[in-house]
């Protein structure tokens, strides 16, 4: 991020409706990563700090949706009633416990300080990824929020104004919902013998795979002859999804109610189209062994993801370039 200390303290030698005095010392947060507070007087504040200086944003936290903004067009906030900015500079040096306190510590003390009468608050989002170059994964850890000022007037504590043309601001960074992790569990599961349908669950997570073409027949399928599906042809679709809470009841869940409600779905993570022998394959291989808990023969069909990737609004990631779905057992 650009600095900008010296067109910053030229905006306010220009652009400055007061008589021109100036004892902020820097007024430049741009180097600064955001910090948040909720529960100050029932309000989400997200702050800046720099020494004896803070930048307090009170902003509805909805501002900073998991959702990457497209390009140049910013995520944009009108500084009102309901989304205020306030600039204060301390007697001391400023930290966290001071900007959070719901009743705040008698020093330091606030020596001056601006608030923002109008304007507007534009956000960007963009995604953090995890990549392993070695395995082709690529999980999402979080979302950076880059902040700016535009044409914002600050009303002084002696009652003189002060215009920003633009002000940029340091980043915030929210955490990822989906998949910082990955399902553990290695069960697939179908519902009332439909081998169109599979789904793998852990926690508040879950992964969907539809398909048409006959994966999970009860033969044995030849060394390095996987079965192959493409998604996107053939009625194959793979989705992850994310719920509010824990899955209580997956088979019912996922079998049952062909909507269910409860647990709320937060996010849905759909498969991108892929292209045979490069991408978006599933590969299916089975081997036919006998089960001790079942005193019988079953199948063990082993589904693997090569190169897919899942996308929601234009966020992608992957589990890598193989990786391991899980196991389902069928009896013949």
């Amino acid at each position: 991020m650009k600095r900008f200390l010296g067109l910053l303290l030229l905006v306010f030698g220009i652009q400055s409706c007061d008589d021109g005095d100036f004892n902020v010392e820097s007024f430049d947060f741009s180097n600064v990563t955001a910090t948040a507070c909720s529960g100050l007087n029932n309000q989400f504040f997200i702050y800046y700090i720099n020494q004896r200086e803070a930048l307090l944003l009170q902003i509805p936290s909805s501002s900073f949706p998991n959702t990457i903004t497209p390009t140049d067009q910013p995520r944009t906030i009108t500084i009102s009633t309901g989304s205020q900015v306030f600039y204060r500079v301390y007697s001391e040096t400023v930290n966290a416990q001071v900007i959070c306190s719901a009743i705040p510590p008698a020093t330091p003390t606030v020596s001056e300080e601006w608030i923002a009468t109008s304007g507007v608050i534009e956000i960007e989002t963009f995604a953090n990824k995890a990549i392993n170059e070695t395995t082709g994964q690529a999980l999402i850890t979080g979302y950076t929020h880059t902040v700016k000022l535009i044409n914002t007037t600050f009303e002084k504590s002696n009652g003189s104004q002060q215009l920003f043309s633009e002000l940029q601001l340091g980043n915030f960074v929210t955490n990822a919902s989906p998949p910082s992790t990955i399902i553990t569990s290695s069960v697939l599961n179908i519902c009332n013998n439909n081998l169109s349908f599979i789904y793998k669950n852990g926690g508040a997570q879950a992964i969907t795979l539809t398909t048409d073409i006959p994966l999970f027949e009860n033969s044995n399928t030849p060394i390095n002859e996987p079965r192959i599906a493409i998604v996107g042809q053939n009625n194959t679709s793979i989705n992850y999804r994310l719920y509010e809470a824990i899955i209580p009841i997956p088979a019912s869940f996922f079998c049952t109610n062909p909507n269910p409600t409860t647990p709320a779905l937060l996010e849905s993570w759909t498969g991108v189209d892929g292209v045979a022998n490069v991408s978006g394959i599933i590969e299916v291989t089975s081997i036919e062994e006998f089960d001790n808990a079942l005193q019988q023969n079953v199948f063990k069909h082993t589904v693997r993801l090569r190169k897919v990737a899942f996308s929601r609004e234009g966020v992608h990631f992957t589990f890598g370039d193989l990786y391991e779905l899980g196991v389902l057992t069928t009896v013949p």
